[in-house]
């Protein structure tokens, strides 16, 4: 059961809502592939959406992206607006599980999120990819690649981060990257959404709230093992794979 703070913090009067979405239905052909009813993630909040292979993560997420139109939705709100979020700049930013890269340096690539050297350069060594800018990233592993696209995340100023199951390809060291950059967005008071095949396979990722989806693709809130305070994702580092209220 939730806590009357837990409730305080992250009340539904819409002030603290990153996205609300109510309503949302995809088909692929005859095919339904996704029917989410409710789905809230709010400010400053890490939300994790979990299910087998082809229950409908990386779709859900490809809408929330804006690289696919939903079929029906019935009410949404995006940082106070009523529209879906746009891709960029203060909008969302997918990290696809398998990232693409453009034949150029592993800076160029992350300088495609920013302009600011900086930025630039902050992210690259975050990524612990300083060694390897001047590198072409197609040449780079997928482990690699995988960093680069962090190091993209960490470049960019989106309030909504989309996180297309990025443990798939890091080992222990780049888990703790991906962790790192959760933090960092939720700091900033933006949201991330990360998708993953199961609350094992997201036991590095720190997230508040969790939703399931299920075989025929209905999402529905879930209620996760482990509780932690609510101030755990700004004051101390979060257990991984915990659910933080």
């Amino acid at each position: 059961m939730q806590s009357d703070e837990h409730k305080t913090q992250f009340s539904d009067n819409g002030e603290n809502e990153m996205l609300r979405i109510r309503g949302l239905q995809k088909s692929f052909g005859a095919r339904r592939v996704l029917s989410a009813d409710f789905f809230v993630v709010n400010k400053g909040e890490c939300a994790l959406i979990f299910g087998d292979n082809g229950c409908g993560k990386t779709t859900f997420l490809k809408i929330l992206a804006g690289l696919l139109t939903p079929d029906a939705i019935a009410d949404y709100c995006f940082n106070g607006f009523a529209q879906l979020p746009p891709c960029g700049a203060n909008g969302a930013a997918l990290l696809h599980q398998t990232p693409f890269m453009f034949s150029a340096s592993v800076r160029a690539n992350v300088a495609i999120a920013a302009t600011d050297n900086a930025k630039i350069d902050d992210a690259l060594n975050r990524a612990g990819l300083s060694g390897l800018s001047s590198a072409n990233a197609r040449d780079l592993s997928g482990g690699e690649r995988a960093r680069v696209s962090l190091a993209r995340a960490h470049a960019a100023n989106m309030q909504l981060c989309l996180m297309d199951e990025p443990a798939a390809h890091l080992d222990a060291d780049g888990q703790a990257l991906a962790a790192d950059l959760i933090h960092s967005v939720l700091r900033r008071n933006a949201s991330v959404v990360v998708a993953a095949p199961s609350l094992t396979n997201a036991k590095t990722i720190p997230f508040h709230r969790a939703w399931h989806l299920n075989e025929r693709g209905c999402l529905a809130e879930s209620t996760p093992q482990i509780v932690l305070p609510p101030a755990a994702c700004l004051s101390r580092t979060i257990l991984p794979g915990s659910l933080v209220r």
